[in-house]
């Protein structure tokens, strides 16, 4: 089973991802049908291009989406979801060359989104070739990918998918862990001002600082602007280790590092000081007065993002955005309500803030069992389903959890320099795949 596993369609799929790896699909500024820039639609078109040289039906959603199906075109459906979109590749020069070392298969996107949607293409592929084989009866439900452009910043266009196509019955989406994701921590972004006295100009004060790309993105490294002796500006690097927001202990951010060693060589600043009460190197809230756990879920955390500071006059001006992964018993109410009593007094101030709710699930849910089942009868493994600090598809699409690809051996650089994933685990997660796509198709059809 495991050979037959690691054979089939490897080679074909391979080539997919090195095509789709090789698409810079970061979000840019809007163009004419291109709602996240030229990037994702290339992305999106080279895909569903794809998928119609393969056979499938496809359909596409005004730049924002598009999918891709089979089976009895008069029944519901189900299915897998995807994005197609990355995460800037900060510092990364080779992360759109794809490359090929030993098992593993590096760029970005490798491991999220692109891996895991080329494993449901030919999971589904496979799947649409027993049928017309006559190897498999027809499907009780049409089987569809439906593929995004924007779930690294905020799955707008899920939102336009919902609005204006077919939802499905039931799907995962195949950006996150193995086994079953059943909880995910409530989502949390918001933007502190800072408008108060800071150094005066002098050796070794800070005047500058802009760093980050994106709140869910540890930063990996950030610039500042130090006057020298002569008052003359100097960057200075500061390199930490590019991260996912919701691992922040696998990582290490260069805003905090550079902040804090800023602060040692002058405590008298007046806004490092007041950072260093507000934010600090903390990751887990504490500063911020938010911190906690509960037992679903495990505890808050922190990423200080993105940053654009600047003090002049012994004045300073700066935006910080932080996000912020709750867990999934709290409410949003009392997280802001903490923050506020927190801020009160201080020179920052909170504005700009979006959240998501938690997401969760019941182990005994429908969705949650037949996807279980799927996994083990694959792998012959049982760990039990997870709740994580990520956010996926499942909070902007009804009836819909996240499924792998990662498995808990995997090592997981989402986000991070020198993403990728291996070949075994981009063929284990097709045919994980193919099992539960199956299974989702007969149940939920039959019940009609």
């Amino acid at each position: 089973m495991q050979e037959k596993i690691l054979q089939d369609n490897t080679d074909v799929m391979i080539k997919t991802l090195a095509k789709l790896v090789e698409i810079r699909s970061e979000k840019a500024d809007p163009e004419p049908g291109k709602p996240f820039g030229p990037g994702p639609y290339e992305a999106l078109e080279a895909f569903i291009e794809e998928a119609a040289r393969l056979g499938f039906r496809t359909g596409r959603s005004d730049g924002y989406a598009a999918w891709l199906e089979f089976g009895p075109e008069d029944k519901d459906m189900v299915g897998a979801v995807c994005h197609l979109d990355v995460v800037p590749a900060q510092g990364w020069e080779d992360a759109y060359q794809f490359e090929v070392q030993d098992n593993r298969l590096i760029g970005r996107g490798s491991m999220d989104d692109k891996g895991p949607a080329v494993a449901v293409l030919y999971a589904m592929k496979e799947l649409m070739d027993e049928v017309e084989s006559g190897q498999r009866p027809n499907p009780a439900s049409r089987i569809r990918l439906i593929l995004g452009a924007d779930e690294e910043s905020g799955s707008q266009c899920m939102a336009h998918y919902v609005k204006h196509e077919e939802i499905p019955l039931a799907a995962f989406t195949a950006d996150a862990d193995f086994p079953v994701i059943h909880g995910e921590k409530g989502l949390l972004t918001f933007t502190l001002h800072y408008a108060g006295p800071a150094a005066e100009a002098k050796a070794g004060a800070l005047a500058n600082v802009e760093a980050g790309t994106r709140s869910n993105v540890i930063p990996g490294e950030a610039v500042f602007s130090i006057y020298n002796e002569q008052l003359d500006l100097e960057k200075k690097e500061i390199l930490g280790k590019m991260g996912h927001a919701s691992m922040p202990q696998l990582a290490e951010n260069a805003i905090q590092k550079g902040l804090v060693q800023c602060f040692e060589k002058n405590p008298g600043d007046p806004f490092l000081a007041e950072f260093m009460d507000i934010i600090g190197a903390d990751y887990s809230g504490e500063k911020l007065g938010i911190a906690g756990a509960d037992d679903l879920s495990g505890p808050l955390t922190s990423n200080l993002g993105i940053i654009h500071y600047e003090a002049q006059n012994g004045q300073g001006k700066g935006e910080f955005v932080i996000n912020v992964r709750y867990p999934v018993t709290w409410a949003f109410d009392s997280i802001k309500e903490k923050l506020e009593r927190k801020l009160k007094g201080s020179h920052f101030s909170l504005e700009s803030i979006y959240y998501t709710e938690p997401l969760y699930v019941p182990e005994e849910d429908s969705l949650v069992s037949i996807l279980m089942d799927a996994y083990k009868r694959v792998t012959g493994r049982s760990e039990k389903p997870l709740v994580i600090g990520g956010g996926t598809y499942a909070r902007s699409i009804p009836n819909t959890l996240a499924f792998g690809p990662c498995f808990p051996e995997d090592e997981n650089l989402c986000h991070q320099k020198g993403e990728y994933i291996t070949m075994e685990t981009l063929c284990q997660a097709k045919a994980i795949y193919k099992e539960a796509l199956w299974d989702l198709a007969q149940s939920y059809g039959n019940k009609e």
